[in-house]
């Protein structure tokens, strides 16, 4: 199961820093193709994983990953301490 949407490692990595950090600047990141990374598997050029059977199936259809990721990592955080 995936949550709804897609992203490319790229994005993902984007909207990690952000969410997790929204007060500094991302560092400096640019997409790279999987060929830069040649490992002896053989990868998909799109895994976008298609949810729709278990929507029709089961009648789940799962939130946006960007939803996911903040909760994730706002549980993730270290508890904030007040004074």
């Amino acid at each position: 199961m995936v949550n709804a949407g897609e992203a490319s490692r790229y994005e993902m990595a984007q909207a990690i820093f952000e969410l997790a950090w929204p007060d500094r600047p991302a560092p400096a990141m640019e997409p790279v193709p999987t060929s830069t990374f040649p490992t002896p598997a053989r990868r998909a050029l799109n895994g976008v994983l298609d949810t729709a059977r278990l929507k029709s199936v089961f009648g789940l259809e799962l939130r946006p990953w960007r939803e996911a990721l903040e909760d994730t990592l706002e549980q993730l955080a270290p508890a904030k301490v007040s004074a």
